[in-house]
């Protein structure tokens, strides 16, 4: 036989290959600084909920509450004499992560959207979150409700990842991989983190506005704009990314209108995706107005909005309890944030995180201030460039984690939490 003048293939030599490239992706910062940080503060939260749910077993819960049965299907909670016991052994793991609005996108997802004149009707919630779960629930096997809050589940999980993913990509732009990687730690550590991982639409809209401001931030406006027209679909505070990037857009250009190009049209998708949700409303409703109508029922909308600092004034005016402590508390730390943000971080980051904090506080009350934080992204690189400081850094994970488990078990036990 002549020789070949190649050695032949070790059979481990495949292995060898494939060990490396593993190796190579433990060390890579997206395994490092992402999906491990990921993977623990979520099984963290899971051991929370689940130890709340063994410890507070019979702790009554309010008579609006439902949970997912032995069945799959939802139904409300079992009486136990006058009042609802949450169960513990039936689908925990589904349960702790479904509550409060969860049904409402539940609804959507599987039935589509209801209105009903001023009653609280699903039109109040945004589209994009529940077409995913339709999506992820053909990986689901079964038919069942149970089914569906499974494929939220796996929604907000991906959308974490990929949110915590562009955030380090967008903070390394402008700053060194520490601040870029505590940046997406924080965000996994803040107290309302829990609603990043519930059935919300909250970890979607992150990942769609990060990416959109990536996009931007490299040039590449189609993509910016498919991204922002996708936050505009998945919840209301969307609607504010077309001033912050028409900003960042002319900085680039160093507001030169000359520079302008016609790539700068791609900003337009999202007043086109608004008003096509609008049109669709208008098609099977009659109301292009369904989404505020609705919000109404809940006391929200364009007639209840007021100038930002009126909710902290009416706190003062009232006894102090508990749940308006937190809110205020929290509201104080989003204007400190938005501030230092808007000081600190381009143009562009600093116009959106005040018009967002804006946007949140002038509905009259300062209730879900806590998760609507979520949306302010700025503020986490604000975080992240006070947590150079070790002592801050320190006291900021003590603090947060701490919060952030209480929020946790408030949660599982259908306890209000913003």
């Amino acid at each position: 036989m002549q020789p070949t003048g190649r050695e032949p293939q070790s059979a481990a030599e495949p292995q060898h290959a494939g060990r490396g490239r593993w190796l190579r992706f433990a060390r890579s910062w997206p395994f490092r600084y992402v999906i491990v940080p990921f993977l623990v503060t979520r099984l963290v939260l899971t051991v929370v909920g689940w130890l709340a749910l063994q410890s507070f077993q019979n702790l009554p819960a309010s008579p609006t509450t439902w949970e997912i049965k032995q069945d799959g299907e939802v139904r409300p909670v079992t009486p136990n004499r006058t009042v609802g016991v949450l169960s513990v052994e039936v689908y925990p793991l589904v349960n702790m992560w479904s509550r409060w609005d969860a049904g409402w996108y539940h609804s959507i997802a599987e039935y589509g959207y209801h209105f009903s004149p001023g009653k609280q009707s699903n039109t109040a919630f945004f589209p994009l979150y529940p077409m995913l779960m339709r999506v992820a629930h053909l990986m689901v096997p079964g038919t069942t409700d149970l089914s569906w809050f499974i494929a939220g589940m796996i929604v907000s999980h991906a959308a974490l990842l990929t949110a915590l993913f562009y955030l380090v990509l967008l903070v390394r732009i402008d700053f060194d991989q520490a601040t870029a990687t505590r940046t997406a730690l924080y965000v996994l550590v803040f107290p309302t983190t829990v609603f990043l991982s519930a059935v919300y639409s909250e970890s979607l809209f992150m990942a769609a506005t990060a990416a959109a401001f990536y996009y931007a931030r490299k040039n590449r406006w189609l993509v910016a704009g498919i991204c922002a027209g996708a936050a505009t679909l998945t919840r209301s505070p969307g609607i504010l990314l077309g001033l912050p990037l028409l900003l960042e857009y002319l900085q680039q250009r160093n507001y030169r209108w000359r520079d302008i190009r016609p790539n700068v049209l791609a900003l337009g998708l999202m007043p086109l995706c608004l008003a096509g949700l609008m049109l669709y409303f208008y098609w099977r409703f009659g109301n292009l107005l369904a989404t505020r109508d609705a919000q109404l029922a809940w006391g929200h909308g364009w007639g209840s909005l007021t100038w930002p600092w009126k909710p902290f004034i009416r706190f003062f005016e009232h006894a102090f309890v508990t749940n308006d402590m937190i809110n205020v508390g929290f509201g104080a730390l989003a204007l400190s944030l938005t501030v230092f943000a808007a000081m600190k971080l381009r143009l562009s980051y600093g116009v959106y995180a005040v018009s967002c904090y804006l946007f949140v506080t002038a509905w009259g009350s300062l209730d879900s201030i806590p998760r609507y934080m979520l949306a302010i992204f700025p503020a986490f690189i604000g975080l992240a460039l006070l947590g150079r400081n070790r002592g801050f850094d320190r006291a900021y994970l003590i603090a947060a984690s701490g919060l952030g488990a209480f929020f946790m078990i408030r949660f599982t036990l259908w306890r209000w939490v913003a």
